[in-house]
């Protein structure tokens, strides 16, 4: 994406672990919805993982007073989609709205004449040759996906606060400054 230069951080993440998920994922019967939902939920239980490193890059900057922040990725929802939600997490946001608001992609996405336009380019390439049960799968938010990261963050380390403090090593502390800095008083 292009954006206007502005004096702010940058973490890059490169898609390449992304590349070889989507390979996955539509190298089965692409042709059946839930074969490509299940797939794609099996990518979002491992987006805590393959993007840690860069995760733990972003909550630092937060914690370090480095706002506003802009997150994004292609398709604006997956990695993108995460991250918010972890935001929102660290933030006391109950999970119904940290949900509610990662549907709403379905509804910003919507004949979009930017994400149409995206979805010709080079990155997309390949969006037009895929069956419609894949591009609904790929190009939309779904509660399952999202669900299958947090399940993952729980199974593996209790919680959300314990993956940022254990794999992110994002201390209570840091998560308190983020909360204080991103948050006002009720």
């Amino acid at each position: 994406s292009e954006w206007t230069a502005v004096a702010a951080a940058q973490v890059h993440s490169p898609i390449s672990d992304t590349k070889a998920m989507l390979r996955e994922i539509f190298s089965g019967d692409i042709d059946d919805p839930q074969v490509c939902h299940s797939h794609f939920s099996h990518f979002y239980a491992q987006i805590p993982e393959l993007y840690a490193d860069d995760f733990s890059k972003m909550f630092a900057l937060l914690a370090q007073g480095d706002v506003p922040l802009l997150v994004n990725c292609s398709a604006g929802k997956d990695r993108t989609g995460v991250a918010a939600a972890l935001v929102l997490h660290v933030l006391g946001v109950a999970k119904s709205d940290i949900f509610a608001d990662y549907l709403l992609t379905n509804e910003r996405l919507k004949n979009n004449p930017a994400f149409m336009q995206m979805l010709s380019g080079r990155i997309m390439k390949n969006y037009a040759s895929l069956p419609p049960a894949a591009q609904n799968v790929l190009m939309s938010a779904h509660e399952d996906h999202l669900n299958a990261a947090f399940a993952q963050i729980e199974s593996t380390y209790g919680g959300v606060s314990q993956y940022l403090e254990t794999r992110l090593s994002i201390s209570q502390d840091q998560q308190g400054q983020i909360r204080a800095a991103l948050t006002e008083p009720a």
